[in-house]
């Protein structure tokens, strides 16, 4: 499929201010670029707008990632950034800490420039945003890439955000055409959050990219739409200042509930999500991802059996565990990429494995 994106923006800075170190709560916007893929099948028209403002850099702009993960191989930015939505706060805090005077390749210099122009564009506080976006699309992508890029034949939406101080309001609604999935009327992109210390807690339908792929993901992707689900992510991702812990470098974590949708082989279904990631040198990041489905209609639930799914007793033919009682059932794995820069270049090497739990 291949579809053609033309975006306007207009974005009110007036009444803005940027943020400090200590402020950990900036903004983000979700357009991107001009995108294909391979025969003609789209149209995405984004008019009237304004960028869509939250804490968070949404899932879906390819074109940002690709500057931020040149940024973070040259070692501009310290931080783990394979964990989407990803926070705008380390990234900020890691330009305005950058030597002026240190010399970096003119790749790194250009990726340097846009993402420093985008973060001024949209750390500003106190204003209200507008947005509206309409897509057209012949074959809509089931099996999508880390790109935002149309699911349904067509949609039309729109939305309005504020962000303060410790506070952000992300409403967004669309109107979509025959959807695989029976809703024609939905609220995806749709986020309220607070910071309390160094952690944001949201209420939220955001999507997830979990992983340092990009054609693809085997633990938590963008294909299915996003769930409400309550969030609890980490902000800045300094290294611990305990001796026993500073090893592990910048580290992130995000913790994920969700529910499914009513209409499933089992309704409402919970959904847990947990994933820590690190950087213990700059070249290399890890990651270490959970997630569970649980409870749900005719299903055990109860803190009791959360907590036996957390302790992994959750595997039919253990302790007496058969279909009728089995807690949930799990995903797990590990990911990582090693980059470094060879004959002017940036290259790197990731990979990702993930298993289900199973007895035996």
């Amino acid at each position: 499929m291949e579809y053609i994106a033309f975006f306007a923006n207009i974005h009110p800075l007036e009444s803005g201010n940027d943020t400090d170190r200590e402020r950990p709560r900036l903004l983000q916007s979700s357009l991107t670029p001009v995108a294909g893929r391979s025969a003609l099948a789209a149209i995405a028209l984004l008019w009237c707008m304004s960028a869509v403002a939250g804490p968070t850099i949404a899932a879906g702009d390819i074109a940002l990632r690709h500057d931020i993960q040149r940024l973070a191989d040259a070692g501009v930015i310290s931080g783990p950034v394979t964990t989407w939505p990803l926070a705008w706060g380390p990234i900020a805090a890691d330009l305005r800490a950058l030597n002026r005077q240190q010399e970096l390749p003119a790749d790194v210099l250009q990726s340097l420039a846009r993402v420093r122009a985008r973060a001024q564009w949209e750390m500003q506080l106190g204003n209200l945003h507008f947005d509206a976006h309409l897509s057209v699309a012949e074959k809509p992508t089931r099996m999508r890439s880390f790109a935002d890029t149309p699911r349904e034949a067509a949609e039309i939406g729109g939305g309005l955000d504020w962000i303060g101080d410790r506070l952000s309001i992300q409403l967004q609604a669309q109107v979509v055409d025959s959807p695989a999935d029976g809703e024609d009327f939905r609220a995806d992109g749709s986020a309220i959050a607070v910071v309390l210390g160094n952690f944001s807690i949201s209420a939220n339908m955001l999507d997830r990219w979990w992983g340092p792929g990009w054609d693809s993901n085997l633990i938590l992707s963008s294909n299915a739409r996003p769930m409400p689900a309550i969030s609890i992510d980490r902000n800045f991702t300094d290294a611990f200042e305990s001796k026993w812990l500073s090893w592990l470098g910048p580290w992130d974590l995000a913790v994920h509930f969700g529910r499914f949708e009513s209409e499933r082989h089992i309704a409402d279904t919970r959904f847990f999500g947990m994933r820590f990631n690190f950087r213990p040198i700059p070249s290399l990041e890890i990651g270490l991802s959970r997630t569970a489905q649980w409870c749900g209609e005719g299903r055990p639930c109860g803190l009791d059996i959360f907590i036996d799914l957390l302790l992994g007793k959750d595997n039919r033919g253990d302790a007496g565990i058969d279909q009728s009682n089995e807690p949930g059932n799990q995903l797990a794995g590990i990911d990582f990429r090693w980059s470094n820069r060879w004959f002017g270049r940036s290259n790197a090497i990731y990979g990702q494995a993930i298993g289900e739990d199973e007895a035996g």
